[in-house]
C-alpha cells in the first residue's frame, strides 16, 4: 500500500501528520507536543504510525519535575501502519511530546524517509496487551512485531535486538 494514504480511510482522502525525514540535516529535530492531565488514573497513548527512517523517534513525558522517555527506536522499517502503545504513568499536569531527530548521516539509502503518525488517542485505563499478526514475533523489550523473514536477516528490527539472537550464520 501507498506510504501516504491515510491510517483512518485507507485513502488519500483523511488527515495524518507526515514528514520527510531527509529534510532535517544532522542532529536537527522536529516535535510535537500535547499537554495531558494525568491525575490518580491509568491512561493508555495509543497511535499508528509508519516508519522508513533512520531518525530516531521518541515519546517523553515532562511534568514540573523530570522529562522521561517513554518510547524510543532508531532506524526503523515498518510494513504498512503500526499500532504503538504507551502506558502513560499518573503525573499530574504534563506534557507528551513526539521528537524525530537525524542524529547522524543517511547511510541506509531509503527512498522517500519518512515517519508518519495517525489516530493518536489516550484512553482511560491501562493499555491492552499488544498483539502481533499471526506468524510474527514480538520483540523482547517493546511492542513491536517482526516478521519471519526478518528474523536473523543482519538488520536490527527491534532495539534490544531479540531478532538478532540465536542466529546461525
Amino acid at each position: 500500500s501507498d506510504s501516504f494514504t491515510d491510517h483512518t480511510t485507507g485513502t488519500d482522502e483523511g488527515h495524518f501528520l507526515f514528514l520527510l525525514v531527509n529534510n532535517l540535516f544532522t542532529q536537527e529535530s522536529v516535535s510535537m507536543s500535547m499537554d495531558v492531565a494525568l491525575h490518580d488514573h491509568d491512561f493508555c497513548l495509543s497511535f499508528w504510525y509508519r516508519a522508513v527512517t533512520e531518525a530516531t523517534f521518541k515519546v517523553d513525558i515532562q511534568n514540573q519535575s523530570s522529562t522521561d522517555t517513554l518510547w524510543k527506536f532508531t532506524d526503523r522499517v515498518t510494513h504498512g501502519w503500526t499500532k504503538a502503545q504507551i502506558q502513560l504513568p499518573p503525573l499530574g499536569d504534563a506534557t507528551v511530546r513526539f521528537t524525530v531527530v537525524r542524529e547522524s548521516k543517511a547511510t541506509q539509502g531509503y527512498i522517500k524517509p519518512h515517519l508518519a503518525l495517525d489516530d493518536m488517542t489516550i484512553n482511560s485505563g491501562l493499555c491492552p496487551q499488544y498483539v502481533c499478526p499471526e506468524n510474527w514475533t514480538k520483540c523482547g523489550g517493546e511492542d513491536f512485531c517482526f516478521s519471519p523473514e526478518e528474523t536473523c536477516d543482519r538488520k536490527l528490527q527491534c532495539s534490544d535486538e531479540t531478532d538478532e539472537i540465536n542466529c546461525n550464520c
